[in-house]
């Protein structure tokens, strides 16, 4: 039968307490990432991405530390250090919508629902607990010159493929200094 439409909030917390946080250890940590893209694109995008569709945009759930660079209104500049250079990204703190978070974890199954609707919209459930149960303390908190630890979700064209704008959404935050 699937997963009904009022049960939606419901099936989105589940997923997070039950699949995605328990699941976080195997995000790939974003500088390892960057390696293996650099020196095979194929080989990151087939072992290391998640994506419903047969299109270029795929999802891939990271892990990393780094240095607040810069805090504006929807977002914070985070430094990461990588094997051989600086990468600078983006961490949404505002604007968060999209499938990123949902599908880069490759735990929820279309099949699950009877209407896309409704798997669209438990996106849009997931995106309000990071809004109203990751972001608010964080973002309280955070210091440009922090260091801090954070796990999410980031979407890559492969057909396309820049690592100069990278955004993260994020799963989970820790300011570490």
């Amino acid at each position: 039968t699937g997963v009904q439409t009022c049960a939606l909030p419901i099936y989105a917390t589940e997923f997070w307490n039950s699949k995605l946080i328990p699941n976080l250890s195997q995000a790939i940590e974003l500088s390892t990432l960057t390696e293996i893209l650099f020196a095979n694109p194929d080989k990151a995008f087939n072992d290391y991405s998640h994506a419903l569709g047969i299109g270029n945009l795929r999802y891939f759930l990271i892990s990393g530390k780094g240095i607040i660079e810069s805090i504006q209104n929807d977002n914070m500049t985070v430094a990461v250090q990588t094997k051989n250079s600086k990468l600078q990204i983006v961490l949404a703190t505002e604007f968060i919508f999209g499938n990123a978070v949902r599908d880069a974890s490759g735990l929820i199954n279309i099949n699950e629902f009877t209407n896309t609707m409704d798997f669209n919209n438990v996106s849009a459930e997931i995106n309000t607990i990071i809004r109203t149960q990751v972001l608010p303390s964080f973002k309280r908190d955070a210091k440009a010159g922090n260091a801090i630890e954070f796990t999410g979700a980031i979407e890559l064209n492969k057909g396309h493929l820049t690592l100069t704008d990278i955004e993260v959404i994020p799963v989970q935050l820790k300011i570490i200094q």
